[in-house]
């Protein structure tokens, strides 16, 4: 929320030709006219959202695929944005 606040203040700053920032360092979000290309993981099951993480991020150990406890555990942590 905070990268699309900033975004948005320095969009008004220069629209209203007032002192704008020189730069903006904005993370964790994309940029606005940038839409990605699929549905958003967090409306996913659980079994669809760990069906779908291993084409995503090949850092996933099989570990925590394979076993319940580990999913468990890790599951929440994942699905954290």
């Amino acid at each position: 929320m905070g990268a699309m606040v900033a975004f948005e203040v320095a969009r008004q700053l220069r629209a209203q030709e007032l002192q704008e920032p020189t730069h903006l360092f904005l993370s964790s979000h994309g940029a606005p006219h940038v839409q990605p290309d699929c549905e958003p993981l967090r409306d996913l099951s659980d079994t669809e959202f760990l069906g779908r993480l291993p084409s995503l991020y090949d850092a996933v150990p099989e570990a925590i695929l394979g076993s319940t406890a580990l999913r468990k555990t890790f599951l929440p942590i994942l699905r954290s944005e």
